[in-house]
C-alpha cells in the first residue's frame, strides 16, 4: 500500500487567521503507487490544463471541470481511499488552555476524573462559551512562550485566569461544572507558576504537529483493514513543520513498539478511562503502526500529492459550503462512505461526549453502594479543596 499526505489551511501557529480557521490533513491510500504507474494519466491531465501541475486552489472550479472525467477514472482505477482529519483552530486554543490549567497532575484542586475521562468535554464546552478571541489569543500566547520566560508572566497568567473566573461566576453554567472549574481556576490564580503554560518548542504544540497524530492513526487503520503493509508514505514538503512531523512519527513508533512488546503495560494503557470511545482506534495504532519511514517530497515530484491536494480542496469546499463541483459526485460519495473523517472541534467533542453519555446506565440502575461511593469521592475532593485554603 502507498500513502500520500498533504495539508490545507496551514497558518503556522497563528490560530486566528479568519481566512483559514481550520487546518486539515488528507491521507490518500492505494495498493498501487500512483507516482510510479500513472504517468500517462498525469500527462493527459497536464495537457488539458495547459501544462500546469494539478493544484486545485490554482485551477479552481473551472479548471477542475476540464479534467473531472480523468480524475474520476483515475479514482476508480486505483481504488483510492481518502481519510480526512481537521483541527478547528479557535477550539484548539481553548483545549490548550484547559490542558495548561486543569491537568489534575499539576492542579491539586482539579478532580482527576474531570480531566482524565470524557467528563472533560462538558467542561471544554463551558470554557468555549466563556472565551472570546481576546482570551484565546492571550492564552495561546502564554502556551507558546519558552519556559524560561514564564517567570516574568506570572501576573499575566493570574490575570487571564481571573477574567475566566469572573465570566464563570456571571455565566449561566450548571452548578457542578461551575464548582469544578471555579476551584481549578482559583488555584491557578494563586499558583500561576505551577500551571503548564509554556513550551520547549513552538512547533511541538502547533496544529500541524497535533493533527499529524491523526494521520498516523489513519495509516495504521488502512494497514489493518486492507491487510497490507505501507510500502511508501509520502508527505508534502513545507518549510516549518516537516521536522516536527517526523519526530511525532518516530516517537509514536517507539511507543507502539514498546507497548506491543509488553502485554502488562499495553493492557494498562488501553484501560485508561480517557480512551473511552477511542480505545479500538488506539489499539489499532499500537498493533498496526507502519514500519516504513516517511519520505518528504515537493508536490511537483509526486502526482499522488497533487491528487491529495485536489481531494482536500474538494472536501473542504463541500464541508464549508455543501457544494460539489459538478462531475465529482462519485469521488465525494466514495470519500464520505469509505473514508475516515475526524478531528478537533467543539462539535466533535460534544459528539464524543454524547456517545459516551448514552452508554452510561440509567440512574435507577446504579446500585446504592455505587452511589454512596461516588458521593464519597465528591466529599473527599471537597475536603481536599478546604485543606487547600483557596477561599
Amino acid at each position: 500500500m502507498f500513502l500520500h499526505i498533504d495539508e490545507s489551511g496551514n497558518s503556522g501557529n497563528n490560530l486566528f487567521d479568519q481566512h483559514q480557521p481550520v487546518l486539515s490533513y488528507g491521507v490518500l491510500s492505494s495498493q498501487w503507487d500512483v507516482d510510479a504507474h500513472a504517468g500517462s494519466q498525469r500527462e493527459a491531465i497536464s495537457a488539458r490544463i495547459g501544462g500546469q501541475e494539478l493544484h486545485a486552489n490554482r485551477l479552481g472550479e473551472a479548471g477542475l471541470s476540464r479534467i473531472v472525467d480523468l480524475l474520476v477514472d483515475l479514482h476508480e482505477q486505483y481504488e483510492f481511499c481518502f481519510d480526512y482529519y481537521y483541527i478547528h483552530k479557535p477550539s484548539f486554543a481553548v483545549v490548550t488552555f484547559f490542558n495548561a490549567v486543569c491537568d489534575a497532575g499539576i492542579n491539586p484542586a482539579m478532580k482527576w476524573d474531570w480531566y482524565w475521562t470524557p467528563l472533560r468535554f462538558p467542561l471544554l464546552g463551558v470554557l468555549d462559551e466563556l472565551f472570546d478571541e481576546n482570551l484565546q489569543r492571550e492564552s495561546w500566547r502564554l502556551c507558546l512562550l519558552p519556559h524560561g520566560r514564564l517567570v516574568r508572566e506570572r501576573e499575566s497568567i493570574s490575570a487571564l485566569l481571573t477574567t475566566v473566573l469572573e465570566r464563570l461566576e456571571k455565566g449561566k453554567v450548571p452548578e457542578r461544572l461551575r464548582e469544578i472549574l471555579r476551584y481549578a481556576l482559583i488555584y491557578g490564580i494563586k499558583n500561576p507558576s505551577e500551571m503548564d503554560f509554556g513550551i520547549y518548542s513552538q512547533t511541538a504544540l502547533s496544529p500541524n504537529t497535533i493533527g499529524f497524530q491523526f494521520v498516523l492513526s489513519a495509516i495504521a487503520y488502512r494497514q489493518k483493514v486492507h491487510k497490507q503493509a505501507a510500502l511508501g508514505i509520502t508527505v508534502d514538503r513545507q518549510t516549518q513543520f516537516n521536522g516536527a512531523q517526523v519526530q511525532t512519527y518516530e516517537v509514536q513508533s517507539k511507543l507502539a513498539a514498546a507497548l506491543r512488546g509488553n502485554g502488562t503495560d499495553r493492557g494498562r494503557y488501553l484501560a485508561h478511562p480517557f480512551l473511552a470511545g477511542v480505545r479500538a482506534d488506539t489499539e489499532t495504532l499500537i498493533d498496526h503502526f507502519p514500519q516504513e519511514q516517511l519520505a518528504i517530497k515537493e508536490s511537483s515530484q509526486s502526482f499522488g500529492l497533487q491528487i491529495t491536494d485536489t481531494y482536500l480542496w474538494l472536501l473542504n469546499r463541500y464541508i464549508k459550503t455543501g457544494e460539489v463541483v459538478r462531475g465529482f459526485e462519485p469521488i465525494l460519495r466514495s470519500i464520505v462512505l469509505n473514508g475516515m473523517i475526524d478531528g478537533i472541534s467543539m462539535a466533535a467533542m460534544a459528539s464524543r461526549w454524547h456517545a459516551f453519555e448514552i452508554d452510561l446506565p440509567a440512574f435507577s440502575d446504579v446500585r446504592e453502594e455505587q452511589r454512596a461511593l461516588a458521593q464519597k469521592m465528591i466529599d473527599d475532593h471537597r475536603q481536599k479543596i478546604e485543606a487547600l485554603n483557596l477561599e
